[in-house]
């Protein structure tokens, strides 16, 4: 009796006669064609369709008004407008660990703890500090609108460390074996170490620097309620959770979402060129898994 040889049908059928590894080898080069296809599919829609984020949608649509004119508006509290300025403030604080850098808003944080791969890692915050100014006004270089609603509404960017000023284990001793952490300097201040808990360990020291930074004069797009009262126009936060506040320009805004675009329409050919030979091998492959199992 003449067996029944194995169609070519990969969605219905297994191959036999091979091992685990070829057939999984196979399923490798079918979820690579198929990641790679979407990919190349989702990158070609976006770059055509370019359907900007919601924030950039809000900002395109809502009224802009200049600083100056919304500092001597008259008419009736507007629900909803638009600003482009910098972020000043006549009460800005300076970062501790650098007294030049005038920020709003600021935060920093130092965590001491011991190089181990122990899972009971000695660790201790040496230094905390949060500073934010109490008014902050938006300005376009002369003309000036406070801003009536929290400071810690606005964004608190990431700020580097120098590494000039990276933080200093102090140590005692002679020698790396006999050495023994005693404090930690950084920006100008001393943090001593406790001896009974550091001084007993010849491990590593490692500080981490958290640290943040809004900077006097920052760029800023704020869309808010503009309200007019007897004592002059403030920017307030409008109901519905809908104050936005961006750092930067909106020109720098429209370049970045140009550039996103065109990175789209460029990056789905080489995943479509993936495609295309991931789909060719595994096409190959699977032939001749089907011979091997059509063999007696």
């Amino acid at each position: 009796m003449k067996k029944k040889r194995m169609r070519y049908r990969w969605w219905t059928d297994r191959p036999r006669n091979v091992t685990q590894r070829e057939y999984g080898h196979w399923q490798l080069l079918v979820a690579g064609a198929l990641v790679t296809g979407f990919l190349s599919i989702g990158s070609l829609m976006q770059a055509l369709i370019n359907t900007p984020l919601p924030e950039s949608e809000t900002l395109a649509q809502t009224q802009a008004m200049s600083v100056a004119d919304a500092a001597r508006y008259q008419g009736e509290s507007l629900e909803l407008v638009k600003l482009e300025g910098f972020l000043v403030s006549d009460d800005a604080v300076q970062m501790p660990d650098n007294e030049s850098q005038t920020v709003i808003r600021g935060e920093l944080e130092l965590t001491a703890r011991k190089a181990s791969s122990s899972d009971d890692i000695l660790r201790e915050s040496l230094f905390e500090w949060t500073g934010n100014a109490e008014s902050v006004f938006l300005s376009d270089g002369e003309a000036q609108i406070p801003l009536a609603f929290e400071v810690v509404r606005l964004p608190l960017p990431e700020a580097d460390v120098d590494w000039e000023d990276e933080p200093n284990v102090e140590k005692t001793g002679d020698s790396a074996r006999t050495s023994k952490p005693t404090a930690v300097t950084y920006g100008g201040m001393t943090f001593p170490l406790d001896p009974e808990k550091w001084g007993a360990t010849s491990d590593t020291v490692i500080v981490d620097v958290t640290r943040s930074a809004l900077p006097y004069g920052a760029s800023a797009v704020i869309i808010a309620g503009l309200e007019t009262t007897n004592t002059g126009n403030q920017l307030i936060d409008p109901l519905g959770d809908r104050l936005l506040v961006k750092l930067g320009t909106e020109a720098d805004f429209r370049a970045t979402g140009k550039q996103t675009r065109r990175m789209f329409a460029i990056i789905w050919i080489p995943f479509a060129i993936a495609c295309f030979f991931l789909s060719r091998s595994a096409r190959r492959y699977y032939q001749e898994l089907v011979e091997i199992s059509n063999q007696d």
